[in-house]
């Protein structure tokens, strides 16, 4: 299963979109990895993206 066919499972689970929904959805999407210990959004910062993990693990504080 390819990042994009979990991401669908999960997306579809959530919230049923239409086929095109879905690829107007997809459109916006971009890969992004990043090293051990990289802090995305630093505390008071507002975040603007949203993430979908599909390796490792994420810690909130």
């Amino acid at each position: 299963m390819t990042h994009t066919d979990f991401l669908k499972k999960v997306t579809l689970a959530i919230y049923p979109l239409t086929n095109e929904e879905w690829l107007d959805y997809l459109e916006v999407w971009k890969p992004y990895s990043c090293k051990r210990k990289t802090c995305l959004t630093a505390v008071g910062q507002r975040e603007d993206y949203l993430y979908f993990i599909t390796e490792g693990l994420q810690r909130i504080f």
